[in-house]
């Protein structure tokens, strides 16, 4: 009687060179088929960049403007300019269609626009006053 050899490698038994099973593709077959609609694209184009990146979101310009104002506010004037554009943001940005950003830097185009409107209101009496 004869005895069986042992296999060569710890993978290569009679079992794993038997063919694969019906539907599926040997290691010898051609690659599959694309998936529909993507066969236009070029798989080196498509995986060379560093991943999905979120589209980018800008900040409504009046938000900003209010922003500039406020800082700007030292300057008789800018601060009313600033508190108008500020509410105005504040407006457009609550509207369901605007896809933009800025209610921050609207928030705090007001609060500088009203806390240096003040103070030059209290200068302003306060120099009346002496």
């Amino acid at each position: 009687m004869t005895t069986p050899t042992p296999p060569q490698h710890p993978g290569d038994s009679p079992l794993s060179r038997a063919s694969p099973p019906p539907g599926r593709p040997g290691p010898s077959s051609s690659p599959p088929a694309p998936f529909p609609g993507t066969e236009h694209l070029d798989p080196a184009e498509v995986f060379a960049g560093s991943g999905y990146r979120a589209p980018v979101i800008g900040n409504h310009p009046l938000a900003i403007a209010a922003v500039v104002l406020g800082a700007l506010g030292v300057i008789p004037g800018l601060g009313i300019a600033a508190v108008v554009c500020g509410h105005l943001a504040l407006r457009a940005l609550q509207s369901p269609q605007e896809r933009r950003g800025g209610q921050g830097l609207a928030v705090a185009g007001l609060v500088l626009g009203y806390v240096l409107t003040a103070l030059w209101l209290l200068g302003g009496l306060a120099a009346l006053a002496v």
